[in-house]
This record gives C-alpha cells, sequence and structure tokens, in this order.
C-alpha cells in the first residue's frame, strides 16, 4: 500500500499580489506593503486635487484680471476721449477767458453745454431723417437688389455679345439676408442709444475737470518726479497736447467738410439716399488714408441700383471730393500735425486696426506722429551731446567708397547714365558752377 502523504495546512488569509514567495520560498509581510500602497494613494489625491485647485484659481485670477483690464480700459478710453473733446474746447474756452473776460469755470461750462447743445441740434435735425432713410433703404433692399440684378444680366448680356467670358452674377438670392442685417443693425443702434448718452455725459465730466484742474494735475504729477525726468516729461505732455489735440481739430474740421460735400454733391445728382453717405462720408473720414474710400464704396453701391451711368458720376464726384481733399484741404489743414511718410501712416493704420479694431485705427495715425515727434527729439538731444557720434571722417568716406565699389561689381552699369549726364553738365559749365575733379568747385 502506498503511504498517503500529508496535507499542509490551509492558510486562513489568502495570499495578497503583493505576497507571493519566491522561488526561495520566501513570504514578504503585509502589513508594511499595504501602508506604502495607502500612502501612495493618498499623496495621489492629494497631488491631484491640488492641481485641480490651482486649476480652478488660475481661471478663476484670470477672470479677475480680464474684469479689471476691461475697467481700466474702459477708464482709460473715458480719459482719452475726455482729453479729444479737452483739446477741441480748449481754444473756445481760452477765447472767452481773455476777449469775454469771464471766470475759467463759466467758459468751461458754457463751452461744453454749447457743445452739447449743438451736437443735440446735429442729432435731432439729422438723426430723424437718417433713420427714415434707413428703415426705407431697409425696405427698399428687395427690389434694389433686383433692378441692381437685372443691370448686371444686361453688363453681362452685353460683354458676352462681344465674346468677353464672364459669368453670370446671381445677388437676388441674399437680398433677404441683407435686409434682416440692416434691420437688425437698426434695432441695435435704437437700444445702445442709452447707453451712448450716458457714456457722452461721463466724458464731458472728465473733460470738464481736465480743462479747469488740467494744469493743476499737470503741476502735481510733474513735482512727483526727479528732475532729469521732470525735464523730458513735460516735453512729452506738452508734444501730446500739441500734435493729438491739433490733430484731432484738423480731423474733425476734415470730417465735416467732407461729410457735407459728399452729402450735397450726391444729392444734386439724384443718388439715393444722400444723409446716409454723408453721414458715412464723414464718419469714415475720422479713419485716414482707407476711409475717404469706404465713403466712397458705400455712394458708389447706392448709385448702382440706379443706374450704370449715376454709378460713374458718383465715382467722378467722389474723385473730385478726394482731389479738393489731398491737394487744397489737407495741406493746408492737417498735414501740419502729421509729418509721416504716406507709408509710415498706411502701416501704422494697419497695425491700429490689427490691436484695437476701429478705435486702433482711429488714433493710430496720430499716435505714430507722437512717436516720430519724441524719436526725432531723442536724436537731435543725442546730436548736440554728442556730435562726434553723427561726424563725418576721413575713414568714413574711405569706407562708403570702398562700398560703393564693391556694390558696383553688382550693377549692369558701373556708373549711372543719369550720374555722368550730370557730371558732364556740372563741368560744362565752367565758371564758379563747374567742379573740379576731386568734387571740389573750381576757381
Amino acid at each position: 500500500m502506498v503511504s498517503a502523504e500529508p496535507v499542509p495546512p490551509v492558510p486562513a488569509t489568502l495570499p495578497g499580489p503583493g505576497d507571493r514567495a519566491g522561488d526561495e520560498g520566501e513570504h514578504r509581510p503585509r502589513q508594511p506593503l499595504s501602508g506604502a500602497r495607502l500612502r501612495r494613494s493618498t499623496w495621489w489625491w492629494i497631488r491631484t486635487a491640488a492641481m485641480t485647485g490651482t486649476a480652478v484659481l488660475a481661471y478663476q485670477l484670470l477672470v479677475i484680471a480680464g474684469s479689471v483690464a476691461r475697467g481700466v480700459l474702459t477708464v482709460i478710453l473715458y480719459v482719452i476721449f475726455g482729453g479729444v473733446v479737452a483739446y477741441i474746447a480748449g481754444p473756445a474756452v481760452d477765447a472767452m477767458v481773455r476777449w469775454l473776460r469771464v471766470p475759467r469755470t463759466v467758459a468751461i461750462l458754457a463751452a461744453l453745454v454749447g457743445g452739447m447743445v449743438i451736437i443735440g441740434l446735429l442729432v435731432y435735425l439729422v438723426a430723424g431723417p437718417v433713420v427714415t432713410e434707413a428703415r426705407t433703404l431697409a425696405g427698399e433692399v428687395p427690389r434694389l437688389v433686383s433692378r441692381a440684378q437685372s443691370q448686371l444680366t444686361r453688363l453681362t448680356s452685353f460683354l458676352k455679345e462681344r465674346n468677353l467670358p464672364v459669368s453670370g452674377l446671381d445677388i437676388a438670392s441674399s437680398d433677404r439676408s441683407i435686409s434682416s442685417q440692416l434691420s437688425s443693425l437698426l434695432l441695435s443702434s435704437l437700444t445702445g442709444t442709452l447707453s451712448a448718452a450716458l457714456d457722452v455725459i461721463i466724458v464731458f465730466v472728465v473733460a470738464f475737470w481736465l480743462l479747469k484742474d488740467g494744469d493743476r494735475l499737470r503741476a502735481g504729477l510733474l513735482h512727483l518726479l526727479p528732475a532729469r525726468l521732470r525735464v523730458n516729461t513735460e516735453f512729452a505732455l506738452d508734444a501730446m497736447g500739441v500734435v493729438v489735440g491739433g490733430y484731432v481739430r484738423a480731423q474733425l474740421l476734415l470730417a465735416l467738410m467732407i461729410g457735407t460735400l459728399a452729402g450735397t454733391g450726391c444729392a444734386l445728382i439724384g443718388v439715393p439716399f444722400p444723409l446716409v453717405v454723408g453721414l458715412a462720408a464723414g464718419v469714415f473720414e475720422l479713419i485716414p488714408i482707407v476711409g475717404p474710400f469706404v465713403g466712397g464704396g458705400v455712394a458708389l453701391l447706392l448709385a448702382a441700383t440706379v443706374s450704370p451711368l449715376l454709378m460713374f458720376a458718383t465715382l467722378a464726384l467722389f474723385l473730385g471730393i478726394h482731389f479738393i481733399e489731398g491737394y487744397v484741404l489737407a495741406p493746408r489743414i492737417q498735414a501740419r500735425f502729421v509729418q509721416l511718410h504716406p507709408l509710415i501712416a498706411l502701416l501704422a493704420l494697419f497695425a491700429g486696426v490689427e490691436v484695437a479694431g476701429f478705435l486702433g485705427a482711429l488714433f493710430a495715425v496720430p499716435a505714430a506722429s507722437l512717436v516720430a515727434v519724441y524719436v526725432r527729439a531723442a536724436v537731435g538731444d543725442i546730436r548736440a551731446s554728442r556730435p562726434e557720434l553723427f561726424a563725418v571722417l576721413r575713414a568714413d568716406a574711405h569706407r562708403d567708397r570702398r562700398r560703393q565699389r564693391l556694390l558696383s561689381e553688382f550693377r549692369l552699369f558701373s556708373h549711372s547714365p543719369l550720374g555722368r549726364l550730370r557730371v558732364r553738365s556740372g563741368r560744362g559749365g565752367g565758371g564758379e558752377g563747374g567742379a573740379g575733379p576731386d568734387g571740389r568747385p573750381e576757381r
């Protein structure tokens, strides 16, 4: 008989995953490993909770910072527009104080209240017809679009008869969306009237205190600064008053004149809704360079709904207005305050639009002009204090000639033909006007 082997006793508790015996039959104690797991799990949950709390706190801080930034930006805009109003009303206040001998506070109140009355009269006289025309325009959109579609169809047929490849244009399908957009725009404009009125009141209050205590505020600010920084800050404030104040007054005068010319001209040649055109031309005139073209585009779109002949007449009208603005009005009104190259002004305008939209477009050019004034002043100070940095030395002249010879190797002509003609004409003149071989006047 085979003897039965003894059966090993069954343990009271089953081994856990960490209590498996190795090849040598050793068993690890369970209680210490269980405590390590607990500590690791607890530490993991604590880190997760800390990260979640940190993320929530960071989001709340960002929301609070955004609210604070919006509030600060609103206050800054109130100060900026209040300063604009103060720059506009400043000459009138100074004239009343100087010539009428009235107290400055009375003169400020008279100027601001008179300005608000003028704005109110303009709104009362212009807003009613403009709103009526805008409503009529919104209702007439389907008919105007249908007329424009017929005109485009006739133009397409005319071009196809002469073997010009064109594709038909269909804009009648968008008349409902255009009408609804105009109606919603009109409704939003009417609902925002109360908010705009409140903003205007705040701006005029800020302008009142800037006109009344502006000199005192400026003196207090300068008193807090060191002597060297005080001089630079005083010049910066003076430049801001001269450049920005003059630009604002000039731009508003130009906008008023261009809006009047556009509205009157469109009414004379028969463009529909001339008040809307005049208002659009005046508002967009506040945006330099591109604004006049946008105002003219509104008139061209309205004229295109009547006839192509009226559209060409409207184009000729706005070209004439642009000629008058560029060669008669702007050189005498605006050029003194904006001494910038047109390319620099255009780049500044694009940068302002990218940064702050419409407000950036309004203030980009005067800000660039102000920066140009600061740069010219800084360069002038450096040139006066360190003239040796700008002196042309003999070594610099030799270096320039050496570099020019290097560049001449890459030119088609080693010397410019026009330059040779100028040199020959200068040498052939003789007398005091001739030039010697070294470039000096011959005697």
